[in-house]
């Protein structure tokens, strides 16, 4: 008998640990369920999220690294919604999102008439491709340099506290020669300006596009319209300056065309780079 209830008492205990796992598992399992709703709604909610606005602000595509999930309070929010309310909440949402796009949008297009202002320039002259004198490019070496146009006329070490910015943002000297400066690296070699009044046979030339000292300022206009032009005081006076796009991609560098005010003859080129 004895050995009988010990029995029955371990079959008990058996059946009682089982519940409680089985209780335990519930309750876990549960847990997961409940948190794999909410990142479902929370993906859904991003995903949704995002379309609405890229339909909005197209423009924008190139630059958004993301809408909804950067937003993690917001987000979880919206997640433990209901999907009906959960749309409703997204367009509140968007709509202040689209209307500030499209006043974006037109602002940009009523400043710069029929240019695209963008992550992507339609009007550019693309410096890569540009050739000194027909010859050399805008990056060289000091070898090539000499080969073109002999020796220097002088080499200066700038004092670099007056430098604000460079081309590699290291030291550098100028090297004149020909009415044309460039950045000396060592060995490299790096447009920086050219004066074409001190030399008029010296031109940059790309394609059908010729820089040099009888290029006007009416020539430009008619290849690059929507040309920034605006007036440019220097050392030497005043200038009709018109700042030229270096490529396709957007770039705060760009080339700086100085002409001269009265006879609209360009008198400088000068590789431009914001401090």
């Amino acid at each position: 008998m004895r050995n009988l209830n010990l029995s029955l008492l371990r079959i008990y205990c058996v059946l009682f640990e089982a519940s409680a796992q089985r209780k335990d598992l519930s309750t876990v399992e549960n847990a997961i369920v409940s948190e794999a709703k909410v990142l479902y709604n929370s993906e859904w909610a991003s995903w949704y999220g995002t379309d609405i606005f890229m339909a909005a602000c197209k423009d924008k595509a190139n630059t958004q690294g993301g809408y909804l999930s950067k937003l993690k309070y917001l987000t979880t929010k919206l997640a433990k919604m209901k999907k009906a309310i959960l749309v409703k909440t997204l367009l509140m949402l968007t709509l202040p999102i689209t209307l500030i796009c499209s006043q974006i949008s037109l602002a940009k297009s009523i400043a710069h008439k029929n240019v695209i202002v963008d992550s992507i320039n339609k009007e550019y002259l693309p410096i890569s491709k540009m050739r000194i004198c027909g010859k050399l490019p805008m990056e060289s070496n000091l070898k090539k340099l000499k080969a073109l146009f002999g020796k220097p006329d002088s080499i200066v070490t700038p004092d670099m506290n007056n430098i604000c910015t460079s081309y590699y943002e290291r030291k550098f000297e100028y090297y004149y020669t020909k009415g044309i400066c460039f950045e000396k690296y060592g060995d490299a070699v790096v447009f920086s300006s050219v004066n074409f009044t001190r030399n008029p046979n010296t031109f940059l030339a790309f394609d059908k596009i010729r820089l040099d000292g009888k290029t006007h300022l009416n020539d430009i206009k008619k290849n690059f319209p929507g040309a920034d032009v605006t007036d440019i005081k220097t050392a030497d006076g005043t200038y009709t300056g018109v700042r030229l796009a270096l490529s396709k991609t957007m770039s705060d560098d760009s080339l700086l065309l100085l002409f001269d005010k009265k006879t609209g003859v360009l008198a400088q080129v000068s590789y431009y780079m914001p401090c």
